[in-house]
């Protein structure tokens, strides 16, 4: 049961302030970082919660994180996001990879490659 608890608790961590933003990035270290930008209005956005939450759920070792594009103008306009859903993959606080719209075999297919992937000061 707590486990549950913790990865629900992971899952709904909503940032959509840009210094708590940041510093989720810095102290997840290199831990990959999922972050799901997604609107509330847009039915892809709504249609790829279930597979975030089964994703969740399935990789504790992974953080899932949402923003509101609505509620968070500064982190929508730093990371350029204009469709919902958009996925941006973060490691050691960098960003190193972006799924744009509800594509749930490309978001899988990422967080596989990048998850086990070494961070490192040799890769850019």
């Amino acid at each position: 049961m707590q486990g549950r608890e913790s990865t629900a608790q992971r899952f709904m961590s909503i940032y959509n302030n840009p210094e708590e933003f940041d510093d989720h990035l810095i102290q997840s270290g290199e831990t990959l970082v999922i972050a799901h930008f997604h609107a509330d209005t847009s039915g892809p956005s709504m249609k790829m919660l279930p597979k975030i939450k089964e994703m969740a759920s399935q990789y504790p070792d992974v953080s899932f994180i949402t923003v509101d594009v609505n509620s968070s103008e500064e982190l929508t306009q730093r990371y350029n996001i204009s469709t919902t859903p958009t996925f941006i993959f973060f490691k050691s606080g960098a960003k190193k990879e972006t799924v744009i719209g509800a594509n749930e075999e490309a978001l899988e297919n990422c967080m596989h490659r990048l998850k086990d992937e070494p961070s490192s000061s040799e890769q850019t």
